[in-house]
């Protein structure tokens, strides 16, 4: 068994809450792109922490790096602001 992270692994799971409810609540578009690529380096970070590596390497070139740069481009290409 895989003992908890302790106090580094509560401010990820911290960050992680924080951001994914941001998101959720953000009007524009390209700060809801940036808090979802903070979302996931966390998660990445936490996957490493928890021993999960190659995991965490997939989350951050997947979800952090590839989907990060779709959504930002894409909210470039469209109206930014929700009315």
């Amino acid at each position: 068994m895989i003992p908890p992270p302790g106090v580094i692994g509560v401010g990820l799971l911290a960050v992680m809450l924080v951001a994914a409810t941001a998101a959720l609540f953000a009007r524009d578009l390209l700060v809801a792109a940036a808090l979802f690529g903070v979302f996931s380096f966390a998660a990445a970070t936490w996957f490493a922490l928890v021993g999960a590596v190659d995991v965490a390497f997939t989350e951050a070139c997947v979800g952090g790096a590839l989907s990060t740069i779709l959504f930002v481009s894409a909210a470039h290409r469209t109206r930014r602001w929700l009315d």
